[in-house]
């Protein structure tokens, strides 16, 4: 397996990457360009596991800009204008792993994908699988259900109150690989948000569980 590094940014209470400024988007997707991802993947990839302000949104992913990123590039020209004015500066680690893309053994991220990953078999009442890394990087799920033959999909993502804006948004931006899922695997997927309520991870979206429900059942005929 292809050995991948290791990019410690710091991470806020959910264990998203904060990436709340345009050096962070920049120096992160080049990397994901550098191991080879292609700029939907690596779009995708930092939709899922990072936390991303308005500003980001804006001026990278609203306007297509990051598909201008690639390696060879230092610094774009709307950064050079903010010469001297950076507000962060990114102390980065690399080490080398074989098991995953980009390591995502958080242990507050992972608590947070354990607590809905038990809600949802709970309430599914059925066996829910951990995908393969090679479905991470292909599909963006996190999980699966097998039924019969085919699959469903799972992708399992953290936010915050000022993200749910955004919901329909990730779901139009990861809507091509999952398309491709159900298209090789025979199933959809299910994007399940989470969010803090009260000092507890929740479900934002619980009407998500009648949705998987119906999958199932169609699958079963």
């Amino acid at each position: 397996m292809l050995k991948r590094e290791f990019l410690k940014f710091e991470m806020n209470e959910e264990g998203l990457l904060k990436v709340y400024d345009r050096f962070s988007f920049d120096n992160l997707f080049r990397l994901l360009l550098i191991h080879d991802f292609e700029h939907e993947e690596a779009l995708n990839f930092i939709l899922c596991n990072c936390a991303l302000s308005t500003l980001v949104f804006q001026e990278r992913i609203y306007n297509n800009y990051y598909l201008n990123i690639c390696v060879e590039d230092v610094t774009f020209s709307d950064l050079l204008r903010l010469k001297g004015q950076l507000i962060e500066v990114i102390q980065a680690e690399i080490e080398e792993v074989t098991d995953l893309v980009i390591n995502r053994t958080f242990d507050g991220y992972q608590t947070e994908i354990k607590t809905i990953y038990g809600k949802l078999q709970k309430d599914l009442g059925v066996k829910i699988e951990p995908a393969p890394d090679e479905w991470d990087r292909l599909y963006n799920v996190d999980f699966y259900i097998q039924v019969g033959s085919r699959y469903i999909g799972l992708q399992i993502k953290p936010i915050t109150y000022e993200q749910t804006p955004e919901v329909y948004r990730w779901k139009e931006w990861l809507g091509k690989t999952h398309d491709k899922f159900e298209r090789d695997k025979g199933g959809r997927v299910f994007i399940v948000f989470s969010i803090k309520k009260e000092g507890k991870k929740v479900i934002y979206n619980p009407e998500v569980i009648d949705e998987i429900k119906k999958e199932i059942h169609r699958l079963r005929k």
